[in-house]
């Protein structure tokens, strides 16, 4: 076996058997432990757009489901 192939071939089996062992040793595949949750805002202050037309709400403050909420005021 030439000289660049056998070296491909290790490369490749040593990437297989450590992705392997990631995927079996994380539970729940390749994306084990790299979700994270975080709140988008804690008050309505964190939802300011900069539009003097806008009301800024933040709903669910705080928690992991928070999200910012601009509606356009009636003139």
């Amino acid at each position: 076996m030439k000289h660049k192939a056998k070296s491909l071939l290790i490369v490749t089996v040593i990437v297989l058997i450590f992705g392997s062992v990631g995927y079996f040793l994380g539970g729940d595949g390749f994306t084990s432990g790299a979700v994270v949750n975080v709140a988008e805002c804690h008050d309505d202050s964190d939802c300011n757009d900069d539009l003097l037309n806008t009301e800024d709400r933040c709903e669910y403050s705080g928690t992991e489901y928070s999200f910012c909420v601009n509606n356009f005021l009636e003139e």
